[in-house]
């Protein structure tokens, strides 16, 4: 999560007007956590403003306000895994993939992540480790 440590954070948001904010989000969509973060990051935040540590940031305060991703956003890290498990899907230019992609492209691993929640959340992971050769997830009887 960047370089700010988790305490740091939470001091961070309780001292801070506007914690009243974030905490009025809970349950509304994880885009709004996103944009809500991204526009007072400088101010609020004091971590270095990228993608990823926004969304990294969101999904930290999502779990404590119960919301969650509804996609997988694809960084660099995400991007490289789904390549690797999504062989016939074309993710050139995409920023998110939505769960109905991975299942019209890759029912094996729909499937996996079916029986985890949030599904978004942990497909981003499962991307993650599938960059690394960790992780293999095959269509039956098509191979790899």
């Amino acid at each position: 999560m960047g370089k700010i440590a988790i305490g740091d954070l939470i001091h961070e948001l309780q001292k801070d007007s506007n914690l009243n904010s974030i905490l009025s989000l809970k349950n509304s969509s994880f885009k709004s956590l996103l944009d809500f973060i991204a526009t007072h990051q400088n101010n609020t935040f004091k971590s270095p403003k990228n993608s990823l540590n926004i969304y990294d940031l969101a999904v930290f305060i999502g779990y404590f306000i119960n919301v969650f991703p509804d996609e997988v956003y694809l960084h660099s890290g995400t991007y490289v895994g789904a390549e690797k498990l999504i062989h016939n899907m074309n993710l050139h230019n995409q920023t998110t993939l939505s769960m109905d992609d991975i299942k019209q492209h890759n029912t094996s691993l729909y499937n996996a992540l079916q029986s985890l929640q949030p599904h978004a959340a942990y497909a981003e992971d499962f991307f993650c480790l599938a960059k690394t050769g960790s992780i293999n997830v095959c269509a039956p009887k098509k191979g790899c």
